[in-house]
């Protein structure tokens, strides 16, 4: 047995290198892999699991009895089959699961047949005996894909190629006599190794006839090559029933049969080496220990990231063995916590992509187990008591540690090997340091404690010397004052001290002398108030100091910077942060991009010197809402290290947070406020009750963990009902997501698949342009948003593991639409109506000007023409009236010239002739000037009420004798005997009757007939 662990070790030598020398440098090998239940759903029918894979999404796939469950970390979703829908899994009982290169899932089921998952659609394609191309068998026992993309099945009735491009399946079985055929139609195992080789092994343990063997295919000429077991050939196979082949990360390869069948077979001579069990060394390389070897087989074999090997045994449990500390560790129902298994019948293994390593029984009650084998990060030391706790820390030129505590101790910590605890004595000679507040070296390596009562002690380490500086009530202003509460040394071994109520004050460490700068009434430049509270000192050599008093209004938190050259403070503008009546603040630090940082009570605050800008982080930003925070490092990675309830690492670049708590390896010590310090190797001491821990922050980088894949794994409406509320698929390919205006209430639900302990990953989540700021997720891992307007979104996802390590964010574009009326079409409709509209408007107007305009021109030209009217009318009348007197003068003068009668005829005649024509021209001249005089509205009517036939009839007659005189017939005729009604009498006359005698007057000479008639009209 020692030759043959010999030979192993040479074997697995290029795998882990020289084994004294690792064994010397990484013990512990085994610690850590203690193996715990997991749960799955449904029952012991859902617990009894035959196969475990991970999808390329990070999912984690359990094919058990009662169906195949997808974990994501926080919830499990399970397929059944659905008689009534056709693209469901082909049956219940999944017996393996098979990741495809491209990424898609083959399922092999007990006597249900094949089914293929595609997880872009979430459907299954079955595959089923029965037909002349159909599989071998319904019962699937194991799936391989070869380089060319073909899926070689097992099945117990046969070998199957099926070429998933095509559909087409071929067969290969066992031919009796024929050497060259498959060695026996149950196949229970393949293994395409790693230089494209197809191994095939075959047999059914379980029905006890050592029927079987491995098969190698031999493309070229489409057969196979045995390998079986042979009696009294110890190079030969133990058993032909071949349960597993495993070719580990240095090409070995390895066969598990039935019996004490563990094997490393040489493929080129096609021998093997057996590793029986011994049962007198547990620790050697072989099997666990066998029961009874009739019920014994290798079910599994597993090569994990440390590589230490694993071994399932059907009657003896699990084996680890570490090949370079050449011990091994079993897993059985006899084991102790930790080491116990509900029953020894190991079936299948798989590691995960995070380091977790998953097993599963088979037998009567059947479960899961997993074991995350966590690497420690913490380390503790306790004190003597268990009522003390430590109020700070120091380091010295030797790197030894000082730490005060309240009962007035002090311990000194010598440095402390990797991984140890370090050798804790309580001094008597330093003993001037207990009951410091805090202790702080300076430039010269002295030590320096700071007193609540306002006393300072100074304690040199080389020369064991001590000096104190008490307080004394009746000192000068120059003096330290109490109470004090900080400390801090700068660059030339001399002191600042923050005071409560006396401001700032200086010590001069050659002069022992005290300086106080204090508040100056109306003066900017001094200190916003005393209430000074702690100290920093940038690599510039600025002082920046922050305070706050009990009394918010006149005391209120403030930072200032203090220029020592200048002797002059710079005060900033704080906003943004909780009204507390009392305000602690830590010391503040400085990031790489210069922002100052404080840690308060309620959160931590971020000032942008430059730019004056301030941003407050609160307890719910943090993950730690209701827990105070109690003080504050940075690490030189620039990582912020915080104390709260638990231990926070807050990223001030990507503004991300992580909690670490028992579950990370932390000791129950409740931290105590400020109890926090870095050494100047980077190491950070946390205080507490009881004790302290100590850690080394660049060993997160060193465990090269894997960050965790972040997947949004669900979206549901949550005012709909029905499948097509849910887009799971479509969130798992990142596919917009579209929605109507009424479906905008709606969840996400998200998970980091890293499983070694997911209850204390954290996630946090956004949906851009609506959450101002990242939210931290709760427990049940989803984001509700309720009435969330039209518009385009993002939700964002990003998260870290238990380790905090932060995975790449995620996310998925999400596009509420809005209601038709506010479409961009229908504002177009809107845009056009409007313009319509003012068109219409402006062309109304217009016309309506325009209309105006032409009203006021008419008017103007009707004005004109009444003034033309009226000014020829009088210029006409006036020269008329004239003519007709001096016609008539004419005319009287006429008859009295002695001239002859004939001549004096002739000029009556043409005396008349004038005087009627003239007369006739004036009345014309007349009524153009009444109609002016109308249009003016300057002639008025004077209307009486009776009956106008009988007075127009009346006013006729008294033209008669004109009318004769003319040799006019006048006739007055009317449709109606009396017509009662109001008119103008004098107009009826004038205006009527006289205008239509005078107007027959045009034609002197004729006999002419006047017929005026009076009619009514409808």
């Amino acid at each position: 047995m020692k030759n043959v662990i010999t030979q192993l070790l040479l074997l697995l030598l290029p795998l882990s290198g020289s084994f004294a020398q690792q064994k010397a440098t990484t013990p512990g090998r085994l610690d850590g892999l203690d193996m715990e239940l997991f749960e799955l759903p449904n029952g012991d029918p859902g617990n009894h699991v035959q196969a475990i894979v991970q999808d390329r999404y990070g999912f984690l796939w359990f094919g058990s009895q009662y169906g195949l469950h997808r974990w994501d970390g926080n919830q499990f979703k399970t397929y059944l089959n659905d008689p009534s829908d056709p693209h469901s899994i082909s049956g219940d009982y999944v017996e393996c699961i098979f990741t495809a290169k491209d990424g898609t899932l083959w399922i092999g089921t007990w006597g249900s047949g094949l089914s293929h998952y595609d997880q872009k659609t979430d459907r299954f394609t079955r595959y089923y005996e029965g037909r002349r191309d159909g599989l071998s068998s319904n019962f699937v026992n194991a799936i391989a894909e070869d380089r060319d993309g073909y899926l070689w099945l097992g099945t117990q009735e046969g070998l199957d190629r099926l070429d998933p491009r095509t559909g087409d399946i071929a067969h290969f079985r066992y031919a009796p006599g024929d050497k060259t055929s498959l060695s026996c139609n149950q196949v229970r195992s393949l293994l395409v190794d790693s230089e494209g080789t197809l191994w095939v092994g075959t047999g059914f343990f379980f029905d006890g006839s050592n029927a079987g063997g491995l098969n190698r295919y031999r493309p070229e000429t489409n057969d196979f090559e045995r390998y079986l077991s042979k009696a009294g050939d110890p190079t030969s196979l133990v058993g032909n029933e071949v349960r597993t082949i495993f070719e580990d990360s240095k090409g070995n390869f390895w066969v598990g049969t039935n019996g004490d069948g563990l094997h490393l077979m040489n493929r080129k001579t096609g021998t093997f080496k057996r590793f029986k069990n011994n049962p007198d060394n547990n620790n050697s390389l072989s099997m666990p220990r066998v029961y009874s070897r009739g019920s014994s087989q290798v079910t599994f074999m597993l090569e994990d990231r440390s590589h230490r090997f694993w071994l399932g045994n059907w009657s003896g449990g699990i084996k680890c063995y570490d090949p370079v500390s050449d011990e091994a560790r079993i897993y059985n129902i006899e084991g102790k916590k930790g080491s116990r298994l509900n029953e020894n019948n190991a079936w299948t293994a798989f590691q995960s992509k995070d380091g977790v390593l998953w097993f599963s029984t088979a037998s009567d009650g059947a479960r899961v187990y997993r074991t995350a084998g966590r690497q420690g990060m913490f380390n503790a030391v306790y004190l003597p008591t268990k009522t003390d706790f430590v109020k700070s820390f120091a380091e010295d030129d030797h790197q030894n540690l000082y730490i005060s505590t309240d009962q007035n101790l002090v311990g000194k910590l010598s440095p402390h090997p990797p991984g140890g605890s370090g050798d804790l004595k309580f001094l008597e000679q330093d003993a001037v340091l207990a009951g410091s507040e805090k202790i702080v070296k300076d430039a010269q390596g002295q030590l320096w404690g700071m007193k609540r009562s306002g006393g300072l002690v100074c304690y040199d380490p080389e020369r064991k010397t001590t000096k104190q500086f008490a307080h004394q009530n009746q000192t000068p202003p120059a003096s330290p004052a109490a109470p004090l509460r900080d400390i801090l040394p700068d660059k030339n071994g001399n002191l600042w001290l923050a005071t409560y109520g006396n401001g700032v004050v200086f010590f001069d460490k050659k002069s022992e002398q005290f300086t106080a700068f204090r508040n100056q009434k109306n003066n900017e430049n001094s200190l916003p108030h005393d209430y000074a509270g702690k100290l920093f000192m940038d690599e510039q050599g600025f002082l920046w100091i922050t305070g706050g008093g009990k009394e918010k209004d006149k005391t209120p938190f403030y930072i200032t910077r203090f220029d020592p050259a200048t002797k002059t403070f710079t005060r900033y503008q704080i906003n943004g942060i909780p009204d507390y009546s009392k305000l602690w603040q830590s010391p503040p630090a400085q990031d790489k991009a210069g922002n100052i940082w404080v840690c308060l009570d309620a959160g931590l605050l971020k000032l942008s010197p430059e730019s004056g800008e301030c941003s407050f982080f609160d307890q719910n930003r943090l993950g730690k809402k209701g827990s105070r925070l109690k003080g504050m490092v940075m690490d030189n990675d620039g990582r912020l290290w915080i104390m709260s309830d638990k231990l926070l690492a807050f990223d001030p670049v990507k503004e991300t947070v992580f909690s670490y708590g028992v579950g990370s390896g932390l000791k129950a010590l409740p931290f105590e406020q400020d109890a926090i310090f870095k050494t100047e190797k980077g190491e950070i001491f946390v205080g507490g009750r009881y004790g302290f821990h100590f850690f080394d922050p660049r060993q997160l980088d060193s465990m090269k963990l894997t960050p965790p894949a972040v997947r949004i794994t669900g979206f549901e409406l949550l005012d709909a009902d029905g499948p097509e509320s849910r887009y799971d698929t479509t969130v798992m390919q990142g596919n917009p997501i579209n929605l109507g205006y009424d479906e905008n209430v709606f969840s996400f639900s998200f998970s980091a698949l890293d499983f070694n302990d997911p209850a204390a990953n954290r996630l946090e989540f956004m949906l851009e342009d609506f959450d101002d700021d990242w939210r931290v997720a709760g427990q049940d891992l989803k984001a509700t948003y309720v009435k969330v307007p039209p518009g385009t979104y993002q939700f964002r996802v990003r998260g870290a593991n238990s380790y905090g390590v932060w995975g790449e964010e995620t996310f998925v574009k999400l596009v509420v639409s809005p209601p038709w009326w506010k479409t961009w079409w229908a504002w177009s409709l809107y845009a056009l109506f409007v313009a319509g509209a003012i068109f219409m408007a402006y062309r109304f107007l217009l016309n309506r000007r325009m209309e105006r305009s032409e009203t006021l021109r008419l008017k103007e030209l009707d004005a004109v023409k009444n003034r033309l009217f009226a000014n020829i009318t009088h210029e006409f009348r006036t020269p008329l009236t004239i003519i007709l007197g001096m016609a008539e003068q004419l005319a009287v003068g006429s008859r009295q010239l002695a001239v002859e009668p004939a001549e004096k005829a002739s000029f009556e005649d043409g005396f008349e002739m004038i005087r009627r024509n003239g007369t006739n021209l004036l009345g014309l001249v007349n009524q153009m000037l009444e109609l002016a005089k109308m249009e003016d509205g300057a002639v008025r009517l004077n209307l009486t009420q009776g009956d106008v036939v009988g007075y127009l009839k009346y006013v006729t007659n008294n033209f008669h004798a004109l009318a004769a005189d003319k040799r006019i017939g006048l006739h007055f005729l009317s449709d109606l005997d009396e017509l009662a009604m109001d008119y103008d009498a004098e107009k009826a006359a004038t205006g009527a009757i006289q205008p239509a005698v005078q107007c027959a007057e045009i034609y002197p000479g004729r006999r002419q007939c006047l017929h005026l008639r009076f009619a009514k009209r409808d």
